[in-house]
């Protein structure tokens, strides 16, 4: 094979670099161009002495693919729904480039990764588009969201996140000159991500400064997370040991992970212990004389990370550039002597406890991490370190040297002596388990849900066909004395339940939980805090459901009110959607439209391309414009809302059935029959492949009666009723004879029945409808249409009296509401001029007759 110049050239260069430059050297170098790699590998492999290290050079460096030739090197012309622009790198896992929408759905500028071909078989590629909805929903101000994702003809894996425009977080810190404080408060920002997406149940596993980008304003944003999850294949055996294969960087990942072994949240703990320590030195924590897997292992397992201060020392960059201690001290804002003094002491064991090759030395959690970090900027002292009194008062010194310094220098000293006596035998026992209780409280949770699974297996259940409201039943049952103990870790498994039967629609199930995770969130947090808000929050959202608006507009109004507080923008947003809900559904739009106005402000300015929760909050204000009669603009919302969702879900989500019913109630109101039918379809096909079996889901209910809805207005009367009574029974068997819905749907079956039968069909579903709604929400127009309906009967049937208490409680909401135009309206004013008519009060029937406008009555 000839050998070109240039590859003899980085030969050489290469063959001079510390190993440890290496890797970062011939990405830059190499990347660009597989054949020049190839060159390169062939060289160094011909030299014999260094093979061990170049064997399996592409893979460890991730530019196997590209060596293989399994990536374009020319841009596509599009990818799924989206048209690349220009390519913006190249990395391990494949190349990155600036996209658009090529449908013309909307604009928005994105970040379009490109994956390998062959990335998994069939299983694999459903657990791909699987774990990419749940990564879509992971919304922090840190993280960058995951839009859109697939497997093109060609079988490229590829996704799609949010394009930022921003420097790894070393560069941008080197730039910028950050002291070292500067870049830990920068560093918290990036825990409080990674800590965000441990609660939602997500491991990040490849965090490294190029996936950690700050903006021109400085904000933090963690890319690709969740991404090597998604392409791990997580097999074992022989394949876990082929470690070329592996989806990570060698230099960030932690010992478990290169072993092929089992990871948790400590696994990400140890990666940002990388991260800190190279945002703090300029140099990775440890030297790999073998830069093999086998060696990085072994490296690891013989050595403990070098205090900070001992690595100040000259540095190869990627371009070869030579720095030395003065330069990266600069960087730092200060000197070497300074910088060296700056990190002896608490840094050195609160790197060292995150970088233990051991996970059970390491911090259980990042909390625990972010914790340390934050107590050493605030000078007090750290939990990782053993609680000597010496230590702890010296502590105690240095945060009162202005007050010692000023001649209370005798009361400070005998203030922070007794303060040490008296806690040090308390901190010293506690401090040993507070590392090990985030770990134990993280295991605890994950066995839980395991156990929720290992419930159905037929050897458990002893071969019945358990339902998925069993197999909860049964989890929720199987929680321990325990977790009793740990208020922390009952309310986490709890939270995880309450998720589980939210979306299943088992509303009243989930809904004790929720009060209790209230209950110990404010216990454990306090009253402002915001997982007691979250918990509200969660709370209203269940009493909305089960049409309980009053609890559910107070602990909404209380969300609200902590959220605003605590200043959150995005959680805020979601709190004033579901107040600004229940005060729709209680019949008051109007106060109602300044609450959802502002949340779709919110999340308009949090979200610049498509998110979920933005599409949320138009379909919440869609609704609205609908009820006040302005359709063009109702349907304008839910049309963009149903795009974004189609943009971020391909396969089945509830999100869509959502926006497709209503868009369906929109276009049903502007008398578009037709299209109003297929929404309404679409709502239920979507829902007939999520919704459990045999259970049913509530929202099915909605479904159907928008579409008897719309039978009706075809003409389709028989159709019509028999789509209402199966409603009917749904909303029954699933949110219980008392809620609001029901009173809804059975007013819909009685006004058919009426029409097409007469009053002996209709009187039990109007009066069912009337018990209800009274009972539920007493301030809403269905409840006056069934009033009016039931009140005809009544006085066809003789029944005066019951027919006048209906039609005049009937009255005051239509001819408020509606008008008194309207055909609903001049019903009720007819039939009360009947009625007194048939007890000759010639008087009241005449007042009632000069309000009746002239015009057919239904």
């Amino acid at each position: 094979m000839l050998i070109s110049a240039e590859a003899e050239r980085l030969f050489l260069e290469v063959l001079e670099l510390e190993p440890y430059a290496r890797d970062a050297y011939l990405t830059a170098n190499c990347g660009h161009n597989p054949v020049l790699l190839r060159e390169v590998i062939s060289l160094v492999g011909a030299a014999g002495e260094s093979e061990p290290y170049f064997a399996d050079l592409a893979g460890r460096i991730g530019l196997g693919a590209l060596a293989d030739d399994s990536l374009p090197t020319a841009v596509p012309e599009t990818v799924g729904r989206w048209r690349p622009l220009r390519l913006v790198g190249r990395g391990g896992m494949g190349a990155v480039y600036l996209a658009e929408r090529a449908d013309g759905h909307y604009e928005a500028k994105v970040a379009l990764k490109i994956l390998p071909l062959g990335l998994g078989d069939a299983a694999a590629r459903e657990r791909f588009v699987a774990e990419r909805q749940i990564l879509a929903k992971l919304v922090h101000e840190n993280i960058t969201r995951l839009l859109d994702g697939g497997v093109t003809g060609d079988g490229t894996p590829y996704f799609v996140m949010d394009y930022v425009d921003g420097r790894p977080i070393d560069a941008w810190c080197d730039k910028h000159s950050l002291p070292v404080d500067d870049r830990l408060a920068l560093f918290l920002s990036v825990c409080e991500a990674v800590q965000f997406a441990h609660r939602k149940l997500v491991i990040h596993r490849d965090i490294k400064p190029a996936n950690v980008l700050v903006d021109a304003a400085g904000a933090v944003r963690l890319l690709d997370f969740g991404i090597a999850k998604l392409i791990d294949r997580e097999e074992q055996g022989a394949e876990v040991t082929r470690l070329s294969r592996r989806p990570l960087t060698p230099t960030y990942a932690s010992p478990e992970m290169l072993r092929g072994e089992a990871v948790d949240v400590t696994t990400d703990v140890y990666s940002l212990g990388v991260l800190c320590y190279r945002l703090l030195t300029g140099h990775p924590p440890r030297e790999f004389p073998d830069p093999s897997f086998a060696g990085i292992e072994a490296a690891l397992r013989a050595t403990e990370p070098p205090a900070s201060a001992a690595v100040l020392r000259s540095r190869q960059e990627a371009d070869g550039t030579l720095v030395g201690p003065e330069e990266l001290a600069a960087r730092r804002g200060t000197n070497p002597r300074r910088l060296a003094a700056r990190l002896t002491g608490d840094l050195d064991v609160i790197l060292a406890t995150a970088l233990a090759v051991g996970k059970e030395r390491r911090y259980g959690s990042v909390e625990q991490f972010a914790h340390d970090v934050r107590r050493h900027l605030e000078g007090l002292p750290i939990v990782a370190r053993p609680a000597t009194a010496g230590y702890r008062l010296g502590k105690f010194v240095r945060r009162h040297r202005i007050a010692i310094a000023g001649g209370a220098v005798a009361a400070a000293l005998l203030v922070g002596i007794t303060a040490v006596s008296v806690n040090h035998a308390i901190v010293t026992a506690r401090q040993s388990l507070e590392i090990a209780a985030e770990r134990d409280r993280a295991e605890t949770v994950t066995a839980f849900l395991k156990g929720i699974f290992y419930t159905a297996d037929p050897g458990v259940s002893q071969g019945a066909d358990l339902t998925a409201r069993e197999i909860l039943e049964r989890a929720v049952l199987g929680l321990t004395d325990d977790s009793e103990e740990r208020p922390d870790v009952r309310a986490d498994l709890l939270d995880a339940v309450v998720d589980v039967y939210v979306g299943l629609g088992f509303f009243a199930e989930a809904l004790p939980l929720a009060e209790e995770v209230a209950t110990l969130r404010r216990e454990i947090a306090g009253e402002w805090s915001a997982a007691y808000a979250d918990a509200l929050h969660t709370q209203s959202y269940l009493l909305e459901q089960l049409g309980d608006y009053g609890e559910a507009l107070d602990a909404a109004g209380r969300a609200l009110e902590l959220r605003r507080a605590i200043g959150a923008p995005v959680p805020l947003g979601d709190s004033l959607i579901v107040y600004a809900r229940v005060l729709h559904r209680q019949g008051e739009p109007e106060r109602a439209e300044p609450y959802y106005r502002e949340a779709v402000a919110l999340h308009r300015s949090a979200f610049a391309g498509p998110d979920e929760k933005l599409a949320q909050s138009l379909v919440s204000l869609g609704t609205l414009e609908k009820a006040l009669g302005r359709l063009d603009e109702a349907e304008t919302l839910q049309r963009e809302a149903l795009a974004m969702r189609l943009a971020l879900y391909e396969t089945p989500a509830t999100e869509l059935i959502e926006s497709y019913y209503n868009l369906g109630t929109v276009l049903h109101q502007r008398e578009l029959y037709e299209q109003a039918r297929e929404a309404y379809e679409s709502a239920l096909a979507v829902g007939a492949q999520l919704w459990p079996k045999p259970e049913g889901h509530p929202d099915e209910a909605f479904m159907l009666n928008g579409l008897a809805r719309v039978h009706e207005s075809l003409g389709e009367d028989a159709r019509a009723a028999e789509l209402f009574g199966e409603a009917s029974v749904r909303v029954e068997r699933l949110l219980g004879p008392d809620h609001p819905n029901l009173g809804i749907v059975e007013a819909n079956r009685g006004r058919i029945l009426l029409r097409v039968v007469g009053c002996e069909a209709a009187e039990a579903p109007l009066e069912r409808a009337v018990s209800v709604l009274e009972a539920a929400a007493p301030a809403i127009l269905p409840l006056a249409l069934a009033r009016s309906r039931l009140g005809r009967c009544r006085l066809d049937g003789g029944r005066l009296d019951e027919a006048e208490s209906l039609l005049q409680a009937a009255l005051p909401p239509l001819r408020d509401g509606p008008g008194i135009d309207h055909p609903e309206t001049r019903a009720v004013l007819e039939r009360l001029v009947a009625l007194y008519e048939a007890r000759g009060d010639r008087e009241r029937a005449g007042e009632y007759a000069a309000l009746s406008a002239s015009g057919p009555a239904e």
